[in-house]
């Protein structure tokens, strides 16, 4: 019997974190899990070919780890047990695109990018018989040079699950193993009983801070300063599309609790969204925007606060 297989598809920070300690068990125990990664032609996939992907974080010492397979063709891979898919939120129907062909009912798909609308677009990407899977990460990880990951964080942790799988019912077989590889390999995965219910606790804490940063292009002392109330604005207006679609919201307070995980972020850091724009790369504001934007609107909602955000982020796109 063929150990487990998993491709990881978009290797920057999350992908190349994960991927790595991932990768890390499965040299050491090949008879018991293998890793591909399935890259971009570029420097990157060059240097990881050539030389192995370099990690480091607060609790690892530098590491560098060599999987079973770095292609940019997926021709070249094994049957893919796991798909995990981490590249950006505009990239997802062409990194998808050409993997169709190889999932089966063996497969399951896990996307780990923000967004609430993610998960509808792979239900119409992917083959029926391939198992969907919602999941987020909490690491603060960036890939800094061709080659090189690098984690600021200490406390890691994967949320993941099937939706095939009905809420409050047990966890299916191919979430207990990579449940079973995940904590060999030293990483802190949850299999929630929603899985959807954390992708839309990580969105609540991402799309206001996004949306602020962008359109004002500040860094994060600019949310609890100057832009305060215009955060406490997305945030409520937030809250209130959560509540019009019937989606729990766990914080009894969440405008306070948004303005306290701002405070938490190193002060002279900005998201990665406007890192993007500052850096004239494309970003995923449609994703942690736009989508709220037209959700609203499509339910009758009022959101100014949005509106005059996505707006902005949208001029100052047009104006690069």
């Amino acid at each position: 019997m063929r150990p487990p297989h998993i491709v990881i598809l978009g290797l920057g920070g999350v992908g190349g974190y994960f991927g790595g300690l991932w990768t890390r068990y499965a040299m050491a125990h090949p008879d018991q899990l293998r890793v591909s990664y399935l890259m971009r032609p570029g420097a990157h996939y060059d240097c990881v070919r050539s030389e192995g992907l370099r990690i480091s974080s607060p609790r690892l010492a530098e590491t560098v780890v060599r999987p079973s397979c770095v292609t940019c063709d997926p021709q070249e891979l094994e049957p893919i047990d796991y798909l995990v898919v981490v590249t950006k939120s505009y990239d997802l129907a062409d990194s998808i695109r050409p993997l169709q062909p190889f999932l089966t009912k063996e497969s399951a798909v896990l996307p780990l990018l923000n967004g609430l609308d993610i998960h509808e677009q792979l239900r119409t990407m992917l083959p029926a018989e391939v198992e969907r899977w919602a999941g987020i990460a909490y690491v603060t990880a960036r890939r800094t040079e061709p080659g090189v990951v690098e984690s600021h964080s200490d406390n890691e942790r994967l949320y993941a699950g099937s939706l095939a799988r009905p809420i409050g019912s047990e966890r299916t077989a191919s979430e207990e193993r990579l449940l079973r590889i995940s904590q060999v390999a030293g990483i802190d995965l949850v299999i929630p009983d929603d899985p959807m219910e954390e992708v839309r606790k990580k969105f609540l804490m991402l799309s206001n801070s996004a949306a602020a940063t962008g359109y004002y292009d500040c860094g994060v002392e600019g949310l609890l300063g100057a832009h305060r109330a215009f955060v406490i604005g997305l945030t409520e207006e937030l809250c209130q599309l959560y509540r019009a679609k019937g989606w729990g919201i766990s914080d009894a307070d969440p405008v306070a609790s948004a303005l306290r995980r701002i405070d938490r972020m190193p002060p002279a850091t900005t998201t990665s969204m406007n890192s993007d724009l500052r850096n004239h790369h494309q970003s995923e504001v449609e994703s942690l925007v736009g989508y709220v934007v037209r959700e609203s609107q499509r339910l009758g909602l009022s959101a100014p606060h949005y509106e005059e955000a996505y707006a902005g982020i949208l001029q100052r796109i047009a104006q690069q």
